[in-house]
Parts: C-alpha cells; sequence; structure tokens
C-alpha cells in the first residue's frame, strides 16, 4: 500500500528506533498513565457572573479599569495598610461577594466537574462540594498566587480558579510536579474568554520503589499590564476526606528514555523522524485541545505535553485525513492510502499553529501499520463504482485525532514548511515576543532560510529587532540580506528608526554592507545623501547621543565608493538626481525626530 510523500524531507528508513521506542511506550497497556495534577480550559461561551461587591456594586465584563480601582479604594477604606503595603495582588472577602447569575452556578458546577473528570478524581456518586473562597485581584507586578485552601483542608479535591475577562499581559502560571511542567497563560483572548485553572493538592509520589511527599509547584510570571480578577473555589468532598494517591511513575520513566534517546541520536547526526504522528484511540471534534481529550488519551497526552518542554520538543494536536481508492475483486481489495495533518494546534491551548502540515506516514507515524488500523476502525463515507463486475472501484475517507510531537529544532519546517509558510512565519513573528517559543527559535530559522521570500523575511527581522531592543538582530538581519537586496533590505525610514534606537555607531556596521553588496551607484549615493540629510535635522543632544560621527562615515563611503569605481568615473552618475530630488531625502526629511 502506498501512502503521501513527505513535504518534510524525511528520508523513508526501515530501520526507525525513535519511532518504534515511542510506539512502545504509548501503546503499552500495563502502564499507568494517570498522572495529571492540573486542568486548564478557556470558555469563550461563559456566561456573565453578574458580580456584586458590597460598597462597590455590580461588576461588569471585561472588568473595566474603574471598578478595579473602586476595589481598591474600598479594600483601603476597610482595612490598616496603605497601598504600598498591600502589593500587587490582594483578595476581596468572600462575604461581600455575590454572583447573581443562576447561570454561573450551573457553569461553576459543570466546570467542576470537568476538572474531577481531568483528573480521575471520584466523589463515590455525589456531588462535589464546590465552595467560593476568595475573590483575587491582580495588578501590574503581581506574580504569586496566595496560599490556597487545597492545601490547607484534609477534604480538598483541588483548588479552581476562574479568572474572568479583563485587558492585561503577562501573568504566565507554571505549575510542575514529579518531572512534569506545564504553562498556563490566560492572558491568550483575555477580553474575551473566561480561563478555569485548576490543580490537586500534594500527592505520595512512588519512585524507583520509595515514597516521597511531593507537592505541586506553582509560579507566576509578573502581570505586566492591565489588571484580572480571579474567584478561587475548594473542590471538595461532603463526605470522607480525599487521600493523596500514589503515583507510579514508570510510564514518565520510559517517555523521558524516548526523548533523552531522540536528543541524543540527532547530536550524533542519525536519521531522525522530523516529528511523530501518534494516532489517539478516540476522535475529537474541533477545537481541539489537552481538555477536549477524555480518558487515557487525556493521560497520555498530557505526560508528553508535560514532560517535552523541559527536553526541548513540541507537542501539538491535529486531525489526520486520510483518503484511500483502489480496486475491490473477488481476491479482495487493493488500496492506495494518502494522508494530511488538517488543523495542527498547540496542545496545552488550542492555538492554531498551521492549516495544513506534510506527513511523512513510512517514518513518522504511531502505529507503523496506519493503513490497518485505520482500516480496523472504519471510515467516514465510502464511495462505490461497480459499473465494471470485474473490478469495482472503491474510494473512503478517514478522520482521526492524532498527537503530534517534534524536536523545537524542527519548530520552523513543521509549522511552517508548507506552501505560505514564510508569510504565516514573519506575521507570527510580527506578534512574537522575545521570550516566546516563536521570538528567537524563530528568527533563527527565518535567517536559515533561502527562498524567494527574503525582502519579506529581512523586514520581518528587522522589525523584531527595533521591538526587542536589539542592535545586534538589527545588524545581523541586514547583514544575511544584503548580498540578495543591496540597500533594499529595509526601507530608509526603518534604517533612521534604527539609528534613533540604537545610535548610528552600532548600526553602521549593518550599512556599510549594504553599502558594498548594492550594484547601483546611483542608490548607493542617494543613501548617503538620504543619510547625510537625516543627520542634519536632528537636534544637538541628538547628534551627541545617537547621531555621533555621521558626517565622517558619509564622507569616507562616498571615498570608497569613488575608489571602487573607473578612475577614470565621477563619484557619482551624471543621471543621479540632486539630493533634495530624490525619495531617499525626502525620506529623511519626513523622518519624525523627537527632541
Amino acid at each position: 500500500m502506498a501512502a503521501s510523500s513527505s513535504n518534510d524531507g524525511s528520508e523513508t528508513s526501515d530501520d526507525n528506533p525513535i519511532r518504534d521506542q515511542m510506539e512502545d511506550v504509548l501503546l503499552d497497556a500495563k502502564l499507568d498513565w494517570n498522572c495529571a495534577f492540573s486542568f486548564y480550559r478557556a470558555h469563550s461561551d461563559a456566561p456573565n457572573p453578574l458580580l456584586n461587591i458590597d460598597h462597590v456594586g455590580t461588576v461588569g465584563l471585561p472588568v473595566a479599569a474603574r471598578d478595579v480601582q473602586a476595589l481598591r479604594d474600598q479594600e483601603l477604606a476597610e482595612s490598616d495598610t496603605n497601598s504600598a503595603e498591600r502589593g500587587p495582588v490582594w483578595q476581596v472577602d468572600v462575604k461581600k461577594v455575590k454572583a447573581a447569575a443562576s447561570k454561573w452556578h450551573k457553569f461553576v458546577e459543570k466546570a467542576a466537574q470537568d476538572v474531577l473528570d481531568s483528573l480521575s478524581l471520584e466523589t463515590k456518586n455525589k456531588k462535589p462540594r464546590v465552595e467560593l473562597k476568595r475573590l483575587l485581584v491582580f495588578e501590574e507586578g503581581s506574580d504569586l498566587i496566595p496560599n490556597n485552601d487545597s492545601e490547607e483542608t484534609g477534604r480538598a479535591f483541588a483548588t479552581m480558579l476562574i479568572f474572568l475577562p479583563s485587558q492585561h499581559t503577562g501573568g504566565a502560571i507554571h505549575l510542575s510536579k514529579h518531572g512534569l511542567s506545564f504553562k498556563f497563560d490566560p492572558s491568550a483572548n483575555c477580553l474575551e474568554q473566561t480561563s478555569v485553572l485548576a490543580w490537586r493538592p500534594g500527592t505520595t509520589l512512588t519512585q524507583r520503589g520509595n515514597s516521597r511527599f511531593s507537592c505541586a509547584k506553582i509560579k507566576g510570571k509578573p502581570l505586566t499590564s492591565g489588571h484580572r480578577l480571579a474567584l478561587s473555589y475548594t473542590i471538595s468532598s461532603a463526605t470522607k476526606p480525599a487521600r493523596a494517591s500514589a503515583a507510579d511513575t514508570t510510564a514518565l520513566t520510559q517517555l523521558t528514555n524516548v526523548l533523552d534517546a531522540w536528543n541524543k541520536a540527532r547530536a550524533a547526526a542519525l536519521d531522525t523522524p522530523r516529528k511523530l504522528v501518534c494516532l489517539l484511540a478516540g476522535s475529537y471534534a474541533a477545537p481541539l485541545a489537552l481538555s477536549t481529550l477524555r480518558g487515557a488519551d487525556a493521560h497520555r497526552a498530557a505526560a508528553l505535553a508535560g514532560l517535552a518542554p523541559a527536553h526541548g520538543f513540541a507537542v501539538g494536536l491535529a486531525t489526520l485525513c486520510a483518503s484511500a481508492s483502489g480496486g475491490r475483486d473477488r481476491y479482495g481489495e487493493d488500496l492506495d492510502f494518502t494522508y494530511r495533518l488538517r488543523d495542527l494546534v498547540d496542545a496545552l491551548s488550542g492555538a492554531l499553529l498551521a492549516p495544513g502540515v506534510g506527513f511523512d506516514v513510512y517514518t513518522e507515524s504511531v502505529p507503523d501499520e496506519l493503513d490497518e488500523e485505520m482500516e480496523r476502525r472504519g471510515c467516514d463515507s465510502e464511495d462505490v463504482d461497480d459499473d465494471d463486475e470485474e473490478c469495482i472501484m472503491v474510494e473512503r475517507s478517514y478522520t482521526q485525532t492524532v498527537l503530534v510531537v517534534w524536536p523545537y529544532a524542527h519548530h520552523f519546517d513543521v509549522v511552517y514548511g508548507g506552501k505560505g509558510g514564510v508569510k504565516r512565519a514573519c506575521n507570527a513573528f510580527s506578534r512574537a515576543s522575545e521570550s516566546s517559543p516563536d521570538g528567537r527559535t524563530l528568527v533563527d530559522a527565518l535567517l536559515a532560510q533561502e527562498d524567494d521570500e527574503t525582502k519579506m523575511k529581512a523586514r520581518a527581522c528587522c522589525d523584531a529587532a527595533l521591538r526587542w531592543k536589539d542592535a545586534k538582530l538589527w545588524c545581523r538581519a541586514v547583514e544575511t540580506y544584503a548580498k540578495q537586496l543591496g540597500l533594499g533590505v529595509v526601507p530608509h525610514e526603518a534604517t533612521f528608526a534604527a539609528a534613533q534606537e540604537f545610535g548610528f555607531s552600532e548600526i553602521k556596521l549593518g550599512l556599510e554592507r549594504m553599502l558594498r553588496a548594492e550594484g547601483r551607484p546611483g542608490a548607493q549615493a542617494q543613501f548617503l545623501d538620504a543619510v547625510e540629510e537625516w543627520s542634519r535635522i536632528l537636534s544637538s543632544a541628538q547628534k551627541r547621543d545617537v547621531g555621533r560621527g555621521v558626517q565622517p562615515w558619509v564622507k569616507a563611503q562616498r571615498r570608497n565608493i569613488h575608489d571602487a569605481e573607473s578612475p577614470s568615473g565621477p563619484t557619482r552618475n551624471k543621471g543621479v538626481k540632486r539630493a533634495s530630488d530624490n525619495p531617499a531625502h525626502a525620506s529623511a526629511k519626513k523622518m519624525k525626530v523627537s527632541r
């Protein structure tokens, strides 16, 4: 049976130990994968709780700055502390908080049940007790979650925070426990979504025959702007206290060994798959995310997603689309399968990474015999042409959900390797922060790519350098693309913006590289005229700070260009317009200079 060729450039090989090891671990029915300790889900359709705070009134959604100010003023008026003593994260007495919407209470009950299901916690056929403990207010600079009741009471199954819609940036929360690490970022789509974050208290961890007590570690990144409100609940049993259970980490150890072996094979320059596409037991409807999976699928995916980042891997979910066509006769069927991956998303957040991804079924599929497994599960639709009784033609289509894992080193190839990938990469780059996976990793990949989208990539990298205030990156991008683009790497306005941000002395080597690569003497002369004009309109202070040495540099470059030309030729072509008439000069005059 045939399969589609890969877009990733992987080489087909019968010897694929990494794929075989991953298959052995993920499909081992004897392993206990129930090690989940945290839960996260974002809701775009959550009801408004209609919060009413004593002496403040109703708090609308998204939570506005004026409401936070009113809460702050009221809390300060009723306490002996001042604003500086209170700090950036504080709480409102739950006795003052009322949620008037009946739909909200149903939403909270459903969210609590989702938490219990995801963490495989049981309440012996009785509804869990869900109690509101605090209203937490996070302001700019807040980076810690206060002590929670799940660690204080023996009855608690879990602590659940529900973040209400509000405008803010930063504040990602990291949870880690027995080798697993998860990062949750409620700031994503924070104006539109209500996010539920939950974790269970410390458990007895059994590892290598020894028992020890291990609590989940919770760390928060600072809120860099804005504010957010969170309702803190405990989920507990109405009857008996929840007992900590022993966590068998055998599955985690074996999975860690596979990831380590993959890294070692790559380091030794051995043939390894660019990614692995692992078939899940169930098929799930979009939108996909870790929180939408159930049962064993949820446990395996959570384990892999939790371990992967620490070992240099990314994990996603996608829909595997397959089609099979061929003939059927009295001897059986002879079908050819083709595969493609649709809508690859980040496993944790559900954010779309790529609308389509290439897939080499021979080297990247788990299980190895994917055709047979698809046939065993059955098709979604079938079209039969029986006009020819000797050979009936059959076409079938299949869809399944898959878990995709790949090394960060192949992130660009996996996510942006298809048609239109460079444009999507540049768009993602324009939104990426320096510390994000699509930040430094993506800039290295863009600078290493060789294709026809040079100008788009050059400008994306230079724009990022300005956002990140990184002069070395700006010069690196200019030097990388100068050979192909000359002075067309970035518009003149962007060059002057970089000079004002970094100082002319920090970028002049990059400018010299562009000048040397530029094959048009007229363009070189116009650019130097524009730089000279830009330096003239700087204030005295700016000339000292960012424009020092411009005039001598311009003279030196004109001399270099003249020396590089024919001894009898003029420094500038006769066809070159006067500086005051050319576009580059106009750009310099239009460039806004802060005084």
